[in-house]
């Protein structure tokens, strides 16, 4: 098991302003701001990845175009089974995976923005048509390192840490119209729904 460091989030909201403003008024709010250690607990043994692994959720919107009323006690949307994408809105997540983590191939209904942060992270994909059930085509790997970002535009993907230290990586997923590809020499398009290669409990506390 590996202890790792918390994330800190940083929220800031806007104050009420005096009574004494107009709507017309240039004032501008005091500005709230809040910090909080966010636990990075090792999921291991619960995921079965190969090696020890954090997936810390940082904040997530319903919707968007997100709110930003409210000032008190302001919390994240709770984000549905498997906890991994909010189908309508935006969930930002931080990944710390040590070497030897490994997480099979899978697929949202989203397009995810990652950043690696530190560290390498192994981008694994198919190479040729892929049936999933069966786990039959060929793959392909694509080294990202600190400071690349990846944009996941609802493709088929895996993760691994095949370097020699931990890897971070931030990711904010937003989620997206149904996915489909066309097929070759038709009018048809193929839908594309979310897979997982098991069921995924959710991994945090609701």
């Amino acid at each position: 098991m590996v202890d790792f460091a918390p994330v800190r989030r940083v929220l800031t909201a806007n104050l009420p302003l005096s009574s004494s403003c107009d709507a017309t008024s240039s004032s501008q709010p005091a500005v709230a701001v809040y910090s909080e250690n966010l636990p990075s607990p090792d999921l291991k043994e619960l995921l079965q990845l190969g090696a020890s692994c954090s997936n810390t959720s940082i904040f997530a919107h319903a919707k968007v175009p997100t709110s930003n009323d409210g000032f008190k006690n302001v919390q994240p949307e709770q984000v549905p089974p498997p906890g991994i994408y909010m189908p309508a809105g935006v969930h930002i997540t931080c990944t710390q995976a040590a070497p030897g983590f490994s997480a099979p191939l899978h697929r949202t209904t989203s397009t995810d923005y990652i950043f690696v942060h530190s560290g390498e992270l192994t981008l694994i994909t198919p190479s040729t048509e892929y049936d999933a059930d069966k786990g039959q085509g060929e793959l392909q790997e694509t080294i990202c390192r600190a400071g690349d970002v990846i944009v996941q535009r609802g493709t088929m993907h895996g993760w691994a840490n095949k370097g020699t230290e931990v890897v971070q990586y931030f990711a904010v997923m937003v989620g997206s119209e149904a996915v489909s590809t066309e097929i070759n020499r038709t009018d048809s398009r193929h839908i594309l729904p979310d897979w997982f290669p098991r069921p995924v409990e959710r991994v945090r506390d609701p």
